[in-house]
C-alpha cells in the first residue's frame, strides 16, 4: 500500500534447503512463513522474486506453494541438483526461471562450450516462455581478467542468438 515495488526481492530461503535442513523444515520455516508475505505482495499487484542458490529439487514444488513469481539461480550441478529442462516441466508453468549458468563456467568455459551450454539451457527453458537467461552469481574479483570478459562477452552473444522469444 505504501507503493513498494513493482518487484520485491527476498533471500534467506537458501539457508534452509536439504541438505541444511530436511523438506519437512523447509516447509515449515520458509513455505510457511514466506507465503502470506507473497500473498500480500500480490494482493497490491507486486511480483515477487526469490534468491535462492543450493539443491533445490527435494523442495521445488515448496515455491510454487509459496506463490514466488521468479525463482533464481536456479542451478545445475555441482553448485545445484536440479536439470533445467525437469525444473521448466515441474513448476515452469507458475514460476519464471532464472538462471542457471554456472559463474565460473563463464570466466574458464572456452567460447564453443559457453555457446553450446547457453543453446541447450535455451532449448531446455524457453518453450512456453518464463526463463530468463542469468549467471548463478556476479563478478567476485575485483577486476574482471581478460579471459572472464571474453567469457562474458560470448555469453550475450550467444544469449542474443539463442535466446529470442522473438524476432521483432
Amino acid at each position: 500500500a505504501g507503493g513498494a515495488g513493482p518487484v520485491l526481492t527476498c533471500g534467506g530461503a537458501e539457508l534452509a534447503v536439504p541438505p541444511l535442513m530436511s523438506p519437512h523444515d523447509f516447509h515449515d520455516f520458509v513455505t510457511v512463513i514466506d507465503k502470506p508475505v507473497h500473498a500480500l505482495a500480490h494482493k497490491y499487484g507486486r511480483y515477487t522474486w526469490i534468491h535462492c542458490h543450493g539443491k533445490l529439487d527435494k523442495v521445488l514444488e515448496e515455491f510454487v506453494e509459496i506463490g514466488v513469481d521468479i525463482l533464481e539461480p536456479v542451478e545445475a550441478p555441482p553448485g545445484g541438483n536440479v536439470d533445467l529442462k525437469d525444473v521448466k516441466s515441474r513448476i515452469g508453468r507458475e514460476v519464471i526461471i532464472m538462471g542457471n549458468m554456472p559463474y565460473e563456467a563463464i570466466i574458464s568455459w572456452p567460447a564453443e562450450r559457453i555457446r553450446e551450454r547457453v543453446r541447450s539451457d535455451c532449448r531446455a527453458a524457453m518453450d512456453g516462455g518464463g526463463f530468463i537467461m542469468m549467471p548463478c552469481a556476479s563478478p567476485f574479483e575485483p577486476v574482471l581478467s581478460d579471459d572472464g570478459f571474453d567469457g562474458f562477452r560470448e555469453y550475450i552473444l550467444a544469449g542474443r542468438e539463442y535466446g529470442r522469444y522473438c524476432n521483432s
